[in-house]
């Protein structure tokens, strides 16, 4: 992080210095902050990076002296032979708490105490928590390409973030004085053309004079890249080339962070010649270039600024896009302009640097699962060695290492509590440091627990036997975190008890939001009439809302085949969810009664008054020849359904049918509370491609009340989504429309809410739930 006031090309500068000289420093990404305040899209952007730690540079004594006038760089340094001033602002604690609060960085944390603090939060150099990269013998060797430490402005800034910076920057450099020609060259070069005739001061020999052309020669970053390698991880997404207009910070940032995020991204500042109203022969060429790898990758291009408005945006695009000359075949499709707020920041297809041949290892870990579906090791996997002999044989290597589960991974990030994701040892203090990262699980290779002296080298490397929560242990783990506790409401255990006797949550959805729920349904019909509530005679009404149904009542309702009906029909009843009997009466009270197979007999008991009756005709009436069979359904079967509990389910079904196959998760009619109190009702949360969404689910197609009480309620369902980190509040009907009125009073029930800084998350409306339809 550093501050975007004033001459930040130069905080920017110093920062890649700095991470030049790191191992993995060519991942760093650069947020700025402006007296202690980051932009929100670049919040939301930096959610998505995901970083180990969130780190603050220090201001430098020289950039003291050049920032207040009376103070020489002389007088600064003998005064710091003096005393050591506090090189971190207050403004500076306020921006990493922030930038802190959107992550889920390594925190260290107290067993007595609440809360915790940063691992590292400043960024030194030489540092036990980052290896020096010249400290790996056999690392590369020769010139590179680095920033000048005469450069400064926004050439400095353009050619340190893709190069990279060997030599500390000077705090009084300005814009270089270079010809056209050169700035052309150095224009297409940032976007991946490269060109005889760049500035030779490029080149930095270690002053060893080497006549090296800089297109021929390796960048600065390719110091701290020994023994790594750039993968692509997650779900396979295409995401665009996004090119930044604009001379600001905060654009700037946006370019490097979708950069280290998804592989490409390009910052673009005034002096590439962006605003000129002819496009530059070097911006055209780097332009061509970069369209013409893009379509091979059958990749896109999108255009943004944090400092420009869209139409200045759009204005700059349509003029690039005429100096194009690779055309597409859809060119509407290749190219465009976005918003900053609208980009997509997802943790599903990021790339990253990893330790080459080892990013991809597979381990069989014994776990155990427990009744909520949380899997934990039980026992430590192996130690995540290093292989590579030019960083084995480093004792101060650290690195971090990360787990993802291949089945039903944990909840990405979101600031879970670093402990949540450890198995339980017995002990206040654990063996690592961990947290819920990007992948799944991270943890750093250094143990903190008790280390003798003298022990072999890859018994110092952390192995904790890690949990994958289940996403019901994750909402109680992030209740928990916030001195909330969660329970299953009454429909809720309904549900539960349901899925548990058909096996599990899928087969649950599957026969409360299949072709059987029409049957279902038709079983609850609200009147004493047998004749009215089943004129086909397929069924028969015992009492209100409790009838029974024969084969035919099922086949009519279903619209199924004959034989798939009956293997649904034997499914259910071997779950107990369907129960096969017969509707006698009962001679002696006249007590029209259902009465289930097992209990039947030539002689079978009255459930009303005991009384023993014969399997006679008299009691069944008709047909004559033999009774019918008819199907009951089970009183909590029932109860779910007159309390609308399936329409939770409905939106389930329609959740899943969208999501990756296997991704699908959710937990239902789920209560918290705090200080005793219960604050909400949440009627559906689910994660599927990275996406938690707490809903909100109606029969009836709207949220009745007036405006204020129905901000009351939505309120609620924001608490709750603002605390688990929710990225989607959802409102759903069986109906086939919400009211304009009520879709505008929660629209801004969500809007007037006090969200976290990164930005309010997106409201949906989901319609003709339990339909093929889709709104």
């Amino acid at each position: 992080m550093f501050d975007g006031d004033g001459d930040w090309s130069y905080r920017a500068r110093r920062a890649l210095y700095l991470a030049t000289q790191v191992w993995g420093g060519a991942g760093f990404a650069l947020v700025p902050h402006y007296q202690g305040v980051v932009r929100p899209e670049l919040l939301k952007a930096v959610r998505a990076y995901d970083p180990d730690f969130v780190v603050h540079t220090a201001l430098t004594l020289e950039e003291r002296a050049y920032r207040d006038d009376d103070v020489s760089v002389e007088d600064a340094r003998r005064l710091a032979t003096l005393f050591s001033p506090d090189p971190y602002s207050r403004t500076d604690r306020e921006a990493r708490d922030l930038v802190s609060e959107a992550c889920s960085e390594y925190i260290h944390r107290n067993p007595s105490q609440p809360g915790g603090h940063a691992a590292v939060p400043y960024f030194t150099v030489p540092s036990r928590d980052f290896t020096t990269a010249s400290d790996i013998r056999r690392g590369h060797e020769g010139p590179v390409v680095s920033c000048p430490p005469e450069w400064g402005g926004l050439t400095g800034a353009a050619v340190a973030a893709y190069a990279g910076v060997v030599e500390a920057p000077n705090p009084a450099a300005i814009e270089p004085t270079i010809d056209e020609d050169e700035r052309q060259r150095i224009t297409a070069w940032l976007l991946g053309e490269g060109l005889a005739g760049l500035p030779m001061n490029l080149v930095y020999s270690g002053g060893v004079g080497l006549s090296v052309h800089p297109h021929e020669t390796s960048l600065a970053h390719v110091l701290t890249k020994t023994g790594l390698v750039t993968v692509s991880s997650g779900i396979p997404e295409t995401k665009p080339a996004l090119i930044t207009l604009g001379d600001t910070a905060d654009d700037f940032a946006v370019a490097q962070l979708w950069k280290q995020t998804y592989g490409r991204g390009i910052w673009l500042p005034s002096i590439c010649g962006t605003k000129h109203d002819e496009t530059p022969w070097g911006l055209a060429m780097g332009l061509n270039s970069l369209a013409d790898n893009l379509q091979q990758q059958g990749n896109t291009m999108l255009y943004t600024s944090m400092s420009m408005s869209i139409d200045e945006v759009k204005d700059v695009h349509d003029r690039l896009a005429t100096s194009i000359d690779v055309a597409p075949q859809a060119p509407e499709e290749f190219m465009g302009t976005a918003e900053p707020g609208t980009l997509t920041w997802s943790r599903m297809s990021t790339t990253e640097l990893a330790v080459d041949d080892q990013y991809d290892e597979i381990l069989t870990v014994p776990v155990t699962i427990d009744e909520t579906g949380t899997q934990t090791m039980a026992s430590q996997p192996p130690p995540a060695h290093l292989t590579d002999p030019r960083l084995s044989r480093l004792d101060t290597m650290t690195w971090q290492i990360d787990y993802a589960w291949q089945s039903h991974g944990p909840v990405l990030s979101r600031g879970l509590p670093g402990e949540e994701v450890l198995a339980p040892t017995g002990s206040s203090w654990q063996p690592a440091m961990a947290r819920a990262s990007r992948r799944g699980v991270s943890h750093r290779s250094a143990r903190y627990d008790f280390v003798s002296g003298g022990i072999q080298r890859i018994n110092r490397i952390a192995r904790p036997a890690l949990r994958n929560p289940s996403l019901a242990a994750w909402i109680e783990a992030k209740a928990r975190q916030h001195d909330h506790r969660t329970k299953s409401s009454t429909a809720g255990v309904r549900a539960n008890r349901l899925a548990h006797m058909l096996g599990g949550r899928g087969p649950f959805l599957d026969m409360f939001t299949g072709p059987l729920l029409s049957s279902f349904e038709g079983m609850q019909v609200d009147t004493p009439d047998s004749a009215k509530a089943f004129p086909d005679n397929d069924g028969v009404q015992l009492r209100r809302q409790e009838g029974v149904l024969a084969f035919s009542g099922f086949l009519r309702r279903s619209g199924l085949e004959e034989a798939t009906l009956r293997q649904h029909l034997d499914q259910a009843l071997r779950a107990g969810v369907l129960i096969r009997g017969l509707v006698l009466r009962c001679l002696i009270c006249e007590a029209l009664q259902f009465t289930r197979l097992d209990k039947l007999g030539q002689t079978w008991t009255c459930v009303r008054c005991d009384s023993p009756n014969s399997l006679d005709q008299e009691h069944w009436k008709a047909p004559a020849s033999e009774p019918a069979w008819f199907y009951d359904l089970h009183p909590i079967a029932r109860n779910l359904l007159v309390d609308n509990g399936a329409v939770p389910a409905l939106l389930a079904a329609r959740l899943r049918a969208d999501a990756q196959p296997g991704d699908y998760r959710d937990v239902t009619e789920l209560e918290f509370h705090t200080s005793g109190s219960r604050i909400a009702e949440i009627d559906l949360i689910s994660y599927h491609d990275d996406t938690l969404i707490v809903a909100e689910c109606k029969r009836n197609g709207r949220l009745s009340g007036n405006s204020r009480e129905i901000r009351r309620e939505v309120e609620k369902k924001c608490r709750v989504a603002k605390l688990v980190q929710a990225d989607q509040p959802t409102f759903a009907t069986t109906d086939v429309n919400w009211p304009d009125g009520n879709q505008k009073a929660i629209r801004d029930a969500v809007n007037g809410f006090r969200w976290p800084t990164w930005g309010i998350p997106k409201v949906t409306f989901i319609t003709a739930l339990g339909t093929d339809a889709r709104a």
